[in-house]
């Protein structure tokens, strides 16, 4: 599956998605933030969140900061993020509602990062014939 293709079918709730499309369009995801972090914080566009001043001389100090881009790509690829979530689950033979774990703090999303590691059912089963082939 070229590149082009592969992105129009990170819109798809439906079929099912192996683990290299999973962990290479998270490896994407992943270099897309780190550069606009980087790009976010060399030209200032951040919003400080709280946390105190910085010290006169220097030092350790908390403030946490809103990545203005960072945000903007978050909400652009959220239902990206979930569809290919919901495939890998699919993949698993897993109804999509198992994506809903994560909202159980840690052990959901161990629950999830477990179930994205490990293979997809083989064969066809009731989301699709296997994507290996």
């Amino acid at each position: 599956m070229n590149y082009f293709f592969s992105v129009l079918r990170n819109f798809s709730f439906e079929g099912r998605a192996r683990r290299a499309e999973f962990w290479w369009w998270f490896l994407i995801q992943l270099i897309i933030v780190i550069v606009l972090v980087v790009v976010s914080d060399a030209f200032g566009l951040n919003i400080p969140l709280g946390g105190d001043s910085p010290p006169a001389y220097g030092g350790y100090y908390e403030v946490f900061y809103l990545r203005i881009p960072v945000v903007v790509w978050g909400l652009a690829t959220l239902i990206q993020h979930i569809a290919v979530s919901i495939r890998r689950l699919h993949d698993r033979n897993m109804s999509g509602w198992w994506f809903l774990i994560v909202l159980i703090p840690l052990i959901g999303s161990i629950i999830l990062l477990i179930n994205y590691l490990l293979p997809g059912t083989k064969g066809e089963n009731k989301y699709g014939p296997d994507p290996k082939g």
